[in-house]
């Protein structure tokens, strides 16, 4: 049994990026594109050098991506670019920090808000699953051996949005699946403005019940940002656990 937990908010860390790869590849490859330091999928060292604005945005998406495994990222792409060395060889400027955005300031995401630090009583649940991170995979399951059977639960992330979502079954059975298109939606136009970026625990949690379970999520942090047409929005998040009762 579970009785208590404490969630303490931590930042995911300095300079908010967007949460997919597919975006973030293709803007780099608009931006190199644009000013002609990638040709015939090869990169050369740009023909002059670019605006400061365009040398923040091509270095803050190339140090994303390189942290990334090999197979995820575009054909064209050097992991070594992280180095400012390589960086400059190849691209034929130094990389450049937008330091403004680091401070937390300039155009950071739509939105943006961490779990305050907060005291959560979770005695009504049984268990808690907690979902590592896995380089290469946008869902992980975890299996709970109830009561009642098996439990599968399944966190499944949107490559091309970060939406994830919740799917829970009993012994085969599909109890749960949820998008979380929605609750996401809610909370980022929430917290739009936020000054200290820390929400409450209502804000960062989400229950959902059904006649067999009950469910509650809590999430570390949820960020959004706008998309290349400024119409649609991309997520990333950190879902810190998810406390299962059965019925």
């Amino acid at each position: 049994m579970i009785c208590a937990l404490a969630v303490v908010s931590v930042l995911p860390f300095i300079g908010y990026q967007p949460a997919t790869i597919s975006y973030q590849s293709d803007r780099l490859e608009k931006l190199l594109s644009d000013e002609e330091i990638l040709k015939d999928g090869e990169l050369v060292p740009a023909p002059s050098k670019p605006e400061l604005s365009v040398r923040e945005d091509i270095t803050d998406a190339v140090l994303y991506l390189a942290g990334f495994p090999e197979d995820r990222l575009p054909s064209w792409f050097d992991k070594e670019l992280e180095r400012n060395d390589v960086f400059k060889e190849k691209l034929g400027f130094e990389q450049a920090i937008d330091m403004e955005d680091m401070g937390g300031s300039g155009d950071g995401p739509t939105g943006f808000v961490s779990m305050a630090p907060s005291a959560i009583d979770i005695s009504d649940y049984q268990w808690s699953a907690v979902f590592g991170r896995e380089e290469g995979k946008d869902d992980n399951t975890v299996a709970i051996e109830g009561e009642n059977g098996t439990y599968d639960i399944s966190w499944i992330i949107n490559a091309d949005n970060g939406i994830p979502t919740l799917k829970i079954t009993l012994d085969g059975d599909i109890l749960i699946k949820e998008t979380l298109t929605s609750y996401l939606e809610e909370t980022v136009k929430k917290n739009l403005g936020s000054k200290d970026g820390q929400g409450a625990l209502e804000d960062m949690s989400l229950e959902i019940k059904t006649n067999k379970i009950d469910v509650l999520l809590v999430f570390q942090y949820i960020e959004g940002y706008p998309g290349p047409d400024n119409n649609s929005i991309y997520y990333n998040l950190e879902l810190n656990a998810v406390y299962l009762n059965e019925k």
